[in-house]
């Protein structure tokens, strides 16, 4: 049960470290492209 919470929160800790990367490239490559 421990385990597979814990691998749980990991799963969801990279995927937010991630996503949050990924959300700024978007935005960053937005900017570049509109200009």
């Amino acid at each position: 049960m421990l385990d597979r919470r814990r691998r749980k929160t990991i799963v969801r800790a990279r995927t937010s470290n991630t996503n949050c990367g990924h959300s700024q490239d978007n935005k960053k490559s937005l900017t570049g492209s509109s200009r």
